[in-house]
């Protein structure tokens, strides 16, 4: 409290000098002492005639809530009158600053009242002044701090609402919050009184914090709850009044829990993923795996393996994973502990990724799920460092006296190269004297390259030892197995033999590997094996034509076009060979220096189960046809790996047509090419276009039409096989010969009178230019009469023959007025020769054009036609 008793004196003083003057005291609705102030940030639903009050929030400064009392507005009079009864039941403060503040800087604190009001009737309108009563006095002070609270009384429970109407979890996973709000008969919001209620029931659902919304939870109008279930599938459950004042069991609302049953991840199920970690697919769970610490993010990867009957999907698909994660100084979302609902996809795939803060060197987490059987494991953040070195390859030969060039690699615990300041040397064998050579530091792709000479002179071998100290420093260097030098007189390994296959393709054979799976040895594997090879070399193992060569799964999807693997210490070792392409495959053997081949063969099987690889189908046919004649559309079967299939019973190939057209003759099965044709009709009116299509199906013969990818007869039973293509179609132009010579006939009518018009135009414009030359001549007539009498006239004169001029002078004027009107009728005739032209000219385009369109008619349907 900021007032003092000089302040109350002043105060006390101005009223008292006030009231001398007759004039009443009226304070004003919001004041204060100096830095003291009260405002209403909030005012709940009040239930009328509640005993539990409904929350007032007031943001205060400098008021101590011991001392609020009520007033009326006016300041002066009770809070009661015949329209309202008002009380405060309760009081709590809470400082500036402190939890639960709902804005810690802004310098106020937070006071809830809890204000008790009785109406008249529910809806009336109240309003009181809250002030602080410093002085104790029970008079509002001019200095001391107020606020006036207003609003309408609520009436008892009419309708409880939940939201969401459903909410999606994981079986034993509370959900996130519903809310429960309850409104009286006019909508308001309103609350409970002693003894109302309302329960929380549903088959199999426990509710948290409890299964009970009583006056105390729903003080505020509204309260929330979540909600769990062990039991799969959407469960309803529903809030009902007790039966007890305004909550009659009448008054009730409902909302869904949808539970995803949780799936079960096994170790080969599970796998952790970053740029750099110690974990490997299919590691135990429950152990401590280390993470690089530059790795801000892990990825967490679960993927089905549990397969269904054919089909079907993994057991686990749509099904969900609540992984937990926990560390004592890292935050997930700035908690210590979190988890994470993980649902899995159709194909019984999901993952989570986080990014933990706080990671330093030496940082630990774990991550468990104890409904799914994934045992708390424990990831450490560490710095990489150079943990192991190793040579290039396990066995050198060289020849005799010469010197082998060896490459190391310096690897970190977590198997990834790394540079300086790592320095490595070898130490060499026997034969050389076991001396070491000078040290390196290793690049920064973690490798170093020495060349040793050999001071041998007879045929032999050493094995050298390879040194890995931390840096140039290091005084006491970890040794690491390095690798054998064998020194061979023409510098070439043992002559190995090859057994399984040979230099007759025709002699070892296999079909394609149909379902994804190599488990039958001769028939859709071969193994290819080494003997008297160098013990312990590398030997590369490399096929053609689209065979592979499969691991230790022996799946499609893991088979590689070359492998190199280590001889055993009496120099041998085999790889497993699968085709896919069908023909012959030659394999390619080099090891120490020695390379062999040997071939086999990929050929398909016969009867039922050639007919069983078939998987995919195309169709190929023409881009036009015509109208009342017969195509031809044929569809080519093939397997996964586009070999065609015959003998595919024309019940599995299902041939549909779209347009003017019918579906006629289709052959049997499949030819040695794939190959199956179907006839298609046209009517003779067919305009337009026409869309064939074609559809493998499983009808009566076991195909792999409309398999999924990985899929040959169950889920996820094929890894590595495409998706079935088991559709296609074709879209052909339509041509109709009828209308095509319609439209030569068309154009040869139209070029004809064309023609016609182009001959009468040229016949009126011959007649226009014979009138133009008459004309012309008439011209040149008079032109000659006028210049003779001009001569005439002009001797007539000469003579002073006075007759003679006046009659000339008189036949000279006639002549130059039939000059002109001579000159008028060129004029006109010219005119009517350029008019005639220009017709002659329009009607050669004309022609012209007609020609061209009887010339593109001609041309369509000689094109139709052949």
């Amino acid at each position: 409290m900021n007032s003092s008793g000089i302040k109350r004196g002043l105060a006390t003083t101005a009223v008292s000098a006030l009231a001398v003057a007759g004039i009443p005291f009226i304070a004003s609705s919001a004041s204060a002492a100096a830095g003291d102030s009260i405002t209403v940030a909030s005012v709940g639903p009040i239930r009328n005639a509640g005993a539990l009050g409904g929350e007032v929030l007031l943001k205060t400064k400098g008021v101590d809530e011991a001392d609020l009392k009520l007033k009326a507005t006016n300041l002066t009079s009770g809070a009661n009158s015949p329209s309202q009864t008002v009380s405060i039941v309760s009081v709590d403060r809470i400082a500036n600053g402190d939890p639960g503040d709902s804005n810690k800087t802004d310098g106020l604190d937070e006071i809830t009242v809890n204000l008790a009001v009785t109406t008249p009737s529910a809806g009336g309108s109240f309003a009181v002044a809250i002030y602080e009563d410093e002085d104790g006095a029970g008079s509002v002070d001019a200095a001391e701090a107020r606020a006036t609270i207003s609003g309408a009384t609520a009436g008892a429970p009419a309708s409880i609402a939940i939201s969401p109407d459903s909410q999606t979890t994981s079986a034993g996973v509370p959900t996130g919050n519903y809310t429960a709000a309850i409104a009286d008969s006019a909508g308001n919001a309103t609350q409970l009184t002693t003894g109302e209620g309302f329960a929380l029931a549903g088959t199999g659902v426990t509710f948290t914090p409890d299964n009970t919304l009583d006056p105390a939870d729903l003080v505020s109008g509204s309260t929330t709850f979540k909600a769990s279930s062990n039991t799969s599938g959407e469960t309803t459950f529903t809030a009902t009044g007790n039966g007890t004042g305004g909550t009659p069991a009448t008054v009730t609302d409902s909302a869904v829990i949808n539970v995803i049953a949780n799936a079960t991840i096994d170790a080969d199920e599970f796998d952790l993923v970053t740029g750099a970690d110690e974990f490997e697919a299919g590691d135990a769970f429950g152990g401590t795996y280390q993470v690089r610490v530059d790795q801000g993010s892990v990825t967490f990867e679960f993927m089905s393996k549990d397969g269904g009957d054919a089909d079907t999907i993994p057991d686990d698909a749509n099904k969900a994973v609540v992984l937990t994660l926990s560390s004592g100084t890292l935050k997930f979302g700035g908690a210590a502990s979190k988890s994470y609902t993980v649902v899995l996809d159709a194909d019984g795939k999901g993952s989570l990724t986080v990014s933990p803060s706080g990671i330093v060197a030496g940082s630990q987490m774990t991550f468990e799920s104890a409904s799914s059987g994934i045992a708390s494991t424990t990831l450490e953040f560490a710095r990489a460092a150079a943990d192991s070195v190793k040579a290039g390859q396990a066995v050198y030969v060289t020849k005799v006296g010469s010197p082998t060039e060896v490459t190391v690699s310096v690897l970190d615990q977590f198997g990834d190269p790394i540079g300086a300041p790592a320095q490595v040397s070898i130490v060499r064998g026997l034969r050389n004297g076991s001396t070491q050579t000078a040290r390196q530091t290793v690049g920064s792709d973690g490798k170093a390259t020495f060349t040793l000479p050999d001071a041998g002179t007879t045929v032999g071998s050493e094995t050298f030892t390879i040194n890995l100290f931390e840096d140039q420093f290091d005084g006491t260097p970890s040794n690491f197995a390095g690798a054998r030098i064998d020194y061979t007189a023409d510098g070439l390994g043992g002559n190995f033999t090859i057994a399984g296959a040979s230099d007759d393709a025709t002699a070892t054979k296999v079909f394609p590997l149909y379902d994804g799976v190599a488990n039958s040895a001769g028939s859709e594997f071969e193994t290819i094996s080494v003997a008297l090879g160098t013990p312990d070399a590398p030997a590369t193992f490399s096929v053609d034509n689209g065979a592979l060569i499969v691991g230790s799964d022996n799946t499609l999807a893991k088979a590689v076009e070359s492998k190199t693997i280590t001889l055993s210490n009496t120099g041998t070792g085999s790889v497993n060979v699968i085709g896919t392409k069908t023909g012959v495959v030659t394999v390619t053997i080099t090891s120490a220096g020695r390379t062999k081949t040997v071939k086999y063969t990929v050929e398909q099987p016969t009867g039922a189960a050639l007919e069983a690889s078939a998987r995919n189908v195309e169709l190929d046919g023409p881009e036009g046809v015509v109208a009342g004649d017969v195509a031809t559309y044929t569809a080519t079967v093939t397997d996964a790996f586009g070999n065609p299939v015959p003998t595919v019973d024309d019940s599995n190939v299902v041939f549909q047509v779209s347009g003017p057209a019918s579906l006629q003759n289709k052959e049997g099965a499949t030819d040695a090419n794939g190959e199956i044709e179907q006839t298609v009709l046209l009517t003779d009116s067919a305009n337009g276009s026409i869309t064939v299509s074609v559809r493998g199906e499983n009808s009566g013969n076991v195909t792999q039409f409309g398999k999924a990818a990985n899929s040959y007869a169950a889920a996820n039973d094929a890894p590595g096989l495409s998706a079935s293509k088991n559709t296609d179609s074709v879209t052909s132009t339509v041509t109709n010969i009828e209308a095509l010579e319609q439209a030569v006939e068309d154009a040869e009518i139209a070029l004809a009178e064309a023609e016609a018009d182009l001959a009468s135009a040229q016949a009126e414009l011959d007649v226009a230019q014979a009138e133009l030359a008459i004309a012309q001549a008439n011209v040149d007539t008079l032109t000659a009469k006028k210049q003779k009498l001009r001569k005439k006239l002009n001797r007539a004169k000469a003579n002073d023959n006075k007759q003679k001029a006046k009659t000339t002078r008189k036949k000279l004027r006639q002549t130059k007025r039939a000059l002109r009107a001579a000159k008028d009728d060129v004029t006109l005739a010219q005119a009517k020769v350029d008019a005639r032209t220009t017709v002659v000219t329009l009607r050669q385009t004309q022609v012209d054009k007609a020609q061209a369109d009887l010339d593109e008619a001609q041309a369509n349907l000689d094109e139709a036609q052949n």
